[in-house]
C-alpha cells in the first residue's frame, strides 16, 4: 500500500523498564495510574479510546494519529521520568476492523496492532520510543534511527536535567524555572544546553514532520 494514504489512527503502547528499585509497588503502580489518567484527561480530545492499562505495567490506547500518539508518548515519558520512572513506547499504524471502544482499550481487532505489540516486548533495543508502520521497512527504520537518538539523549540526562526539560516544554520561562528551584538563571541555561536541549527538540520535530508528512491524504 502507499504509505502516504494509510488511515489517520494510531496505537500507543507502553510499559515501566528499570523503575522497581526506586518505588515500593504500591508507589509505582500509584504513579503510574495517575500519569496514565492525566495523560487521559489532558489530550482527550484525540484520543479515540483511552489510554488504558492492560497489565500492572503496560498499557495501550488509540489516538487520532502517529502525531498524537508521539506527542502523548514524550508528555508521558517526561512526567515519570521526573517521578523516577522509565517507560518505553511504541507508537504504530492502525487499521482496526472492529468498532472503536470508546470505554476502554480492551476487545478491538485491527491491523497494525500485532507489529506494535511485537515491538514493545522487543526489550534488547534500548530504545524509549518505537515506530510500527504497516509495510514501509524504510520509514521505519529511519523513524527509528530518530527514536534512538532522542533515546540516547534521554538516557545521559540527570533527574535535574530531565525535570528542568520537562518544564520548559511545558511552556515554563527560564526565569520561573529558575525561581522555582531556586538558582540563577545561567544555570537553568547551562543545565538546559549540558541537556542537549536544542538537539533534543531538532529531533522531536523531525520525527513529527515524518508523521504528519506520511498522514497527509
Amino acid at each position: 500500500m502507499d504509505i502516504a494514504r494509510a488511515p489517520n489512527t494510531a496505537v500507543l503502547m507502553g510499559d515501566i523498564v528499570n523503575s522497581r528499585d526506586r518505588h515500593t509497588p504500591a508507589r509505582l503502580h500509584a504513579l503510574f495510574n495517575d500519569a496514565v489518567a492525566a495523560a487521559n484527561q489532558n489530550n482527550g480530545a484525540d484520543i479515540l479510546s483511552p489510554l488504558t492499562i492492560t497489565l500492572g505495567d503496560e498499557f495501550q490506547g488509540i489516538t487520532t494519529s502517529l502525531t498524537t500518539a508521539a506527542t502523548i508518548a514524550r508528555q508521558l515519558r517526561l512526567d515519570l521520568l521526573q517521578s523516577g520512572i522509565d517507560c518505553r513506547f511504541v507508537i504504530g499504524q492502525l487499521r482496526l476492523q472492529t468498532p472503536i471502544n470508546t470505554s476502554i482499550a480492551w476487545n478491538m481487532m485491527g491491523e497494525g496492532l500485532a507489529r506494535a505489540r511485537s515491538k514493545l516486548n522487543d526489550k534488547q533495543t534500548g530504545l524509549f520510543y518505537r515506530v510500527a508502520l504497516f509495510d514501509d521497512p524504510t520509514h521505519e527504520i529511519l523513524f527509528d534511527a530518530l527514536c534512538l537518538s532522542l533515546s540516547t539523549i534521554e538516557e545521559d540526562w540527570t533527574d535535574i536535567q530531565a525535570q528542568t526539560v520537562a518544564q520548559t516544554l511545558a511552556g515554563s520561562s527560564v526565569e520561573d524555572i529558575a525561581t522555582r528551584r531556586a538558582v540563577t538563571s545561567r544555570n537553568v541555561y547551562k543545565t538546559l544546553k549540558s541537556a542537549k536541549l536544542d538537539v533534543y527538540t531538532t529531533l522531536w520535530t523531525a520525527l513529527l514532520t515524518g508523521f504528519t508528512k506520511i498522514e497527509e491524504p
